[in-house]
């Protein structure tokens, strides 16, 4: 039920939004994914390698050459005329969302393998409640391991947020003005009152006063074992937290990738290739 997935939830300190993957639906790409995690779903298709010239960068010759474009569900906005300030913002965020998304796989990918070509990564975001860019890095790996491009690894991603415990108590049961009041508090609360909330949703991020996306990718030599391959910090965390913060998302990001290896394992045994999750305990 997508309404359900924007509700708070209770334990969000150990649970994420149930998760729906899909791969191999758009055959006209080498490879595609459809990745959801609540009510944030994205489409990914890879083309190629393949020799294009527009796109090719001769600075990087001895490899492939990433190309990653973003297709919101507000692009149509933008051939408009009257450029308002919701446009431009959504603008910003697809530029970024490219950057990001070709800053962490051009580790991933062994780009060496296929000098002088282009992958063309097309990301296509179908509806977004929250944690869009981990829901996007999944969808890609996704992608990648249906389109059979040689990878280092598997990445996968989880967001995590902090926040202060009594404005999640508040949020949804209070009003604005009684909402901003409690803005206050946070400020002079101490580090225990502080709340780590996982997946959080557009309406919690209202009240986070820091969002991390990370990215942990299985340890080349052990398979059991993973390492920190992306991470993404907006706002301020101290030293501490930001060690119980990888710590827990490690555990998470570990739920996540079995989660995609069980996909395709029930996909290889001619079983539907669409898996849905059930609430995944991440702690």
């Amino acid at each position: 039920n997508t309404c359900a997935y924007t509700c708070i939830r209770t334990d969000k300190t150990k649970k994420k939004r149930p998760i729906v993957c899909e791969h191999g639906h758009l055959t006209a790409s080498h490879g595609s994914s459809r990745f959801s995690m609540g009510a944030t779903t994205v489409d990914v298709s890879i083309y190629g390698p393949v020799e294009d010239l527009e796109n090719f960068d001769s600075s990087k010759i001895d490899r492939a050459h990433l190309c990653v474009n973003v297709v919101s569900i507000n692009s149509q906005k933008k051939k408009k005329k009257i450029k308002t300030i919701k446009t431009l913002n959504k603008a910003g965020l697809d530029t970024y969302i490219e950057h990001e998304v070709g800053t962490a796989f051009e580790n991933i990918i062994l780009l060496q393998k296929y000098p002088q070509t282009t992958i063309h990564i097309k990301i296509n975001v179908l509806s977004t409640d929250g944690s869009l860019l981990s829901c996007v890095l999944n969808a890609v790996s996704v992608a990648l391991l249906d389109s059979g491009i040689d990878c280092k690894t598997l990445l996968s991603s989880v967001c995590v947020g902090y926040c202060n415990q009594l404005d999640y108590l508040q949020n949804g049961t209070e009003s604005k003005s009684q909402t901003t009041e409690m803005q206050d508090v946070k400020d002079t609360n101490t580090e225990e009152a502080q709340m780590l909330l996982f997946d959080p949703t557009e309406r919690e991020n209202s009240i986070l006063h820091s969002l991390c996306t990370i990215a942990y990718s299985t340890k080349l030599g052990d398979k059991n074992d993973m390492e920190l391959s992306y991470c993404d910090i907006k706002g301020k965390v101290n030293m501490k937290s930001l060690q119980q913060l990888l710590l827990y998302s490690k555990s998470a990001c570990l739920t996540t990738q079995f989660f995609i290896k069980k996909h395709f394992v029930q996909s290889f045994k001619a079983l539907p290739t669409i898996y849905v999750s059930k609430d995944l305990d991440d702690a």
